[in-house]
């Protein structure tokens, strides 16, 4: 199996069929509320269930249809008082939510 490093480029790219396109997250997006001190995970949100605030209705999340893209929607995010944002190991983002982690096979 080829790692992502040995992909080739152009035509043999797409001609590649032996490459672990397996992708496992390294990193947590948080939005973080500067007024109710509520976090918000990025990874907790998508197409089904993009609509939530946090306590005090600061930072509201939400998504906007995307047209001529790969995927359904944007998330969007809006605030009066603008939030914290920043990233956290992925596997302190598992602990918090009690799930067990995504692991790379070898």
């Amino acid at each position: 199996m080829k790692k992502m490093s040995e992909i080739g480029i152009g035509f043999a790219a797409i001609l590649d069929d032996n490459v672990d396109e397996t992708w496992i997250p390294t990193t947590e997006t948080v939005i973080e509320c500067t007024e109710c001190k509520d976090k918000i995970y990025y990874k907790d949100f998508g197409p089904a269930n993009s609509a939530f605030a946090c306590e005090c209705r600061n930072v509201r999340i939400g998504s906007y249809p995307a047209t001529l893209a790969p995927y359904p929607n944007f998330m969007t995010i809006t605030y009066r008082i603008e939030p914290k944002m920043y990233e956290i190991p992925y596997e302190e983002y598992c602990k918090i939510k009690g799930i067990e982690c995504k692991k790379k096979e070898e």
